[in-house]
């Protein structure tokens, strides 16, 4: 065999495209979580939280989001079962019924964990601690 280099194999570092992003499209610079940058907002027992529209948000929530970044907390509509799956902080999570009226709390929820509420329609996320939850009746702790 010959010492030849195999030029698929070799890159120069002149032909290598940079990687730079600008500022409006690198998702660290920005305050609010790429999965969230256009969802609507809603008023929910006194916070404005944006509303888990799309697959993204549905499915991950405020998980893999440090307390920072997490903001007030997100709503879910249609939804009555929620995991804790790679959270970094605790959450309260507040239960609704079909009229967004609070029907059962959970308080500093940790991670890993799954909770339902049957007859629940939408699902508010908060991350703990949290003073609105002091008059939401339910179960909980």
């Amino acid at each position: 065999m010959s010492p030849e280099k195999n030029p698929a194999r070799s890159v120069s570092p002149e032909k290598t495209p940079a990687r730079s992003m600008s500022p409006e499209k690198n998702p660290a610079r920005s305050s609010r979580p790429l999965r969230l940058r256009r969802a609507r907002y809603a008023e929910m027992l006194g916070l404005r939280v944006p509303v888990a529209e799309g697959s993204a948000a549905r499915l991950l929530g405020l998980a893999l989001l440090d307390r920072s970044r997490a903001g007030p907390g997100l709503l879910i509509p249609h939804c009555s079962c929620v995991h804790t799956f790679g959270m970094r902080f605790a959450l309260d999570i507040v239960f609704l019924d079909g009229e967004e009226r609070p029907i059962e709390r959970r308080r500093a929820l940790p991670a890993r964990r799954v909770v339902a509420c049957r007859g629940a329609q939408a699902v508010l996320e908060v991350p703990h601690p949290t003073d609105l939850l002091g008059f939401v009746g339910g179960s909980g702790g």
